[in-house]
């Protein structure tokens, strides 16, 4: 994921550049999410769009769930790429594992 971030940093840092910008040390905020609109789950299935892509019985169990977003934010230097803050599951086991404890 960071090599991921580091590419991304790089090619934002040339297009800043044209701008001045020093992107010597850049810090970003990278949040992947999912959400579930409801409203847009039953347009999207009554348009049957997406049907290669989504399989709108399974979605159905996850109609009210909401989302969920993870946040993280990210330095990055012509050196290297971390991400600030203390570590966060990211496995199935790793989430289980902390809600067991909770």
């Amino acid at each position: 994921m960071t090599a991921l971030i580091k590419e991304k940093m790089n090619q934002a840092c040339e297009i800043l550049k044209e701008f001045d910008v020093d992107c010597r040390v850049t810090f970003a905020t990278v949040e992947p999410g999912i959400y579930f609109i409801p409203e847009l789950i039953s347009r999207w299935k009554a348009e049957r769009k997406f049907e290669d892509f989504i399989c709108y019985d399974r979605l159905e169990a996850y109609r009210d769930f909401g989302g969920i977003r993870i946040e993280e934010n990210v330095v990055m230097t012509s050196a290297e790429g971390r991400i600030l803050g203390k570590k966060r599951p990211r496995t199935i086991d790793e989430v289980e594992t902390l809600r067991s404890s909770a």
